[in-house]
């Protein structure tokens, strides 16, 4: 594992250096990129594995551009991104919701999921986001 802590942008430039340094060789990577384990074999442009924090990265076909095999890097990290703003969804407007859930039964309605009660929420209070 690589001691060093990279940030995303240094990650694609190192891991695409290392590529360019090593054509016709397999290339291994492990190590922390913005605070999560990241795993890279890849042979050229070929990624044969490629996890970010635990979670298996589509990589693609064998054979892609340059261009194409940094995106695919690049892209990567959006289960990460995803991940992270849905724990931050879930519990922004927790204490709103448990209100309302009380609400709902008090008056013995069915409350609506928290997927579909924080729009609502949201548009009824003003809040843009």
């Amino acid at each position: 594992m690589y001691d060093t802590k990279m940030t995303r942008a240094e990650f694609i430039e190192h891991i695409n250096a290392e590529r360019l340094a090593n054509k016709g060789k397999w290339h291994f990577f492990s190590g922390i990129v913005d605070g999560v384990t990241v795993q890279v074999k890849n042979y050229n442009t070929y990624l044969q594995y490629y996890s970010v924090n635990g979670r298996r990265v589509d990589t693609g076909a064998m054979d892609m551009s340059a261009t194409a095999w940094k995106a695919v890097i690049a892209n990567g990290f959006r289960a990460v991104d995803l991940a992270a703003k849905a724990n931050e969804l879930s519990t922004a407007y927790s204490a709103e919701y448990d209100a309302y859930q009380e609400r709902c039964e008090t008056a013995n309605h069915i409350p609506l999921s928290y997927a579909e009660w924080l729009p609502q929420y949201k548009r009824e209070n003003g809040i843009n986001t």
